[in-house]
């Protein structure tokens, strides 16, 4: 599913100063008030596959104040041992670039 409500096109170097997205999906830079670019959707995608390959979400936390701080600063559990999964370097190294 998705919602192109908000959505623009984008033209070379065109920052965005809009405050949009679901808290745990949307760029660290989107919450922190901050113009960014397509690069935003970039990184919601590669929190779509971290979902998508670990069955966690990437910020996880006991109330919605963690989660958004977590998501604003980007702070990412990279460890995997509690869900017993080991990826691929390869696979690590796409997330790494998409988040």
């Amino acid at each position: 599913m998705a919602d192109f409500g908000l959505a623009d096109y984008v033209h070379n170097k065109k920052k965005i100063f809009t405050r949009c997205g679901t808290p745990g999906y949307v760029a660290p830079e989107v919450l922190n008030d901050l113009p960014y670019d397509c690069k935003a959707d970039s990184f919601s995608a590669g929190v779509i596959l971290y979902i998508l390959l670990t069955g966690c979400s990437v910020f996880s936390g006991k109330s919605y104040n963690e989660i958004i701080h977590k998501n604003k600063n980007c702070i990412i559990n990279w460890k995997f041992e509690k869900i017993s999964i080991n990826l691929t370097e390869n696979c690590m190294s796409l997330l790494k670039g998409l988040l």
